[in-house]
């Protein structure tokens, strides 16, 4: 039996991703685990796959944003990355027949390859490459097809590699190397030299151009787009994923009746949430929900739902509940508006689920602007500042999608394209195929 093993950045977000591929991957007879760090054990056993403790850090690119900056760390980093292996211990328990490593640690793919184990790179967010009239994944800009949008989307990429550059030259200064030339060295030293190209023109990690790239979003929810060579849209059929997070049905299951005796209004800023400004946000959709006694408004705090105050739990407007977390797959089903920062799983649940979006994306460094602008160019949805949405201006958005019925025509067109497509058992049978081999 082949073994497939998944090494994914260590967040809930992207591991959920993967999990429909991993169920599909187990049905067709492989065998499948999961490896990462011992906090990730309890979360990965649950949704019913192995798990494979990895007792060596691994550090995502960008390696210098995560290790702070510092130069004593980032020096212990480049000894370790230059002289360790990483997944030797692992290695030594399985012999996989293919890793799919997470894009975050593509500059790990020489490691695993050392061990003659096949990889693949799992893209949890659209594709990161530049391409004529595709802004960069965390822009908000919408492309038009003109002079001036073209214009300005070549120039937001400029900017990004003219600062890219800049950072690479403070770190010559400051570490005397960069990420991008540790990946130079590996490859140098490597069975591939010669053959295999680092990819620069990308956003916020580099590419190796000869290792397959499974993009987990489907390719029909971006701006036009051509996949490169060795890039594979995975989409999704019937699911996004399939994952369980424990805590979600902890308090929600006591009160679903009651909850679900309405339409649900649902927010959540996804399992990374945190910070005085997604509380005040908070604060001020409760506001806007007395507005709207024909609903209810379900919140899953997350992170932030132990620092709710007492004074305003205890008043509460009656159609508003708040939780920890919630069965986000199972509520959707009863959601007329879903408010969302934008993260990719939560996009995708509300396509399959037909769910029409507000979109506030919490960071600008990361893809959820540009998921938000996506669901603009598709006419999902709304988007919404998390800093400056007043109480009424969240009530003329929610009352604008409420009441916009071409907005669920063109989710369900949306996702009905999205599962017509045959990229989902093309990209499968693809990576089986490669498996085999």
């Amino acid at each position: 039996m082949s073994i497939v093993i998944f090494c994914i950045l260590n967040t809930k977000s992207h591991h959920l991703s993967t999990f429909r591929l991993a169920n599909e991957l187990q049905k067709k007879g492989h065998e499948v685990a999961y490896v990462g760090p011992d906090s990730m054990k309890n979360f990965i056993e649950s949704n019913n796959f192995t798990f494979i403790e990895n007792d060596h850090k691994l550090i995502s690119s960008p390696v210098d944003v995560h290790l702070k900056r510092s130069k004593e760390i980032f020096k212990e980093f480049v000894r370790d990355y230059k002289h360790n292996d990483p997944f030797e211990g692992v290695f030594k328990r399985v012999k996989p027949d293919l890793m799919l490593l997470d894009t975050s640690y593509l500059h790990y793919n020489f490691h695993v390859k050392k061990h003659g184990v096949s990889v693949m790179h799992a893209q949890t967010m659209l594709p990161l490459e530049k391409q004529k009239n595709v802004p960069p994944i965390n822009s908000e800009v919408v492309p038009k097809n003109t002079f001036w949008s073209k214009m300005k989307i070549e120039m937001l990429w400029q900017k990004y590699f003219l600062r890219r550059r800049m950072k690479f030259f403070r770190n010559l200064a400051k570490h005397k190397t960069d990420e991008l030339l540790l990946i130079k060295e590996k490859l140098a030293n490597s069975q591939e030299a010669g053959n295999q190209v680092i990819t620069k023109d990308r956003f916020l990690h580099y590419g190796l151009s000869n290792v397959p790239e499974i993009v987990f979003p489907p390719n029909e929810f971006n701006f036009p787009y051509e996949a490169k060579q060795n890039q594979f849209f995975l989409g999704f059929k019937d699911q996004w994923h399939s994952g369980y997070i424990p805590a979600a049905k902890k308090n929600y299951d006591e009160k679903k009746a009651q909850v679900e005796a309405k339409p649900i209004i649902y927010c959540s800023f996804g399992t990374l949430s945190k910070g005085d400004v997604v509380l005040d946000f908070f604060y001020r959709l409760i506001d806007a929900s007395e507005s709207f006694p024909e609903y209810h408004f379900v919140l899953s705090g997350g992170n932030m739902y132990s620092y709710f105050s007492k004074e305003k739990l205890a008043n509460f407007p009656e159609n508003v509940f708040l939780f920890e977390f919630v069965p986000q797959v199972d509520i959707l089903q009863r959601t007329a508006l879903m408010i969302t920062h934008g993260g990719v799983n939560s996009v995708m649940e509300c396509i399959l689920n037909e769910v029409p979006m507000l979109v506030v994306p919490l960071v600008d460094w990361l893809d959820q602007p540009g998921n938000a602008a996506r669901v603009l160019y598709h006419s999902l949805g709304l988007r919404g500042n998390i800093k400056k949405e007043t109480a009424d201006s969240l009530r003329m958005k929610m009352r604008a999608i409420l009441e916009d019925g071409d907005c669920r025509v063109n989710i369900r067109n949306m996702k009905n394209r999205i599962l017509s497509s045959p990229s989902y058992e093309q990209t499968v049978d693809y990576i089986t195929s490669q498996i085999k081999a």
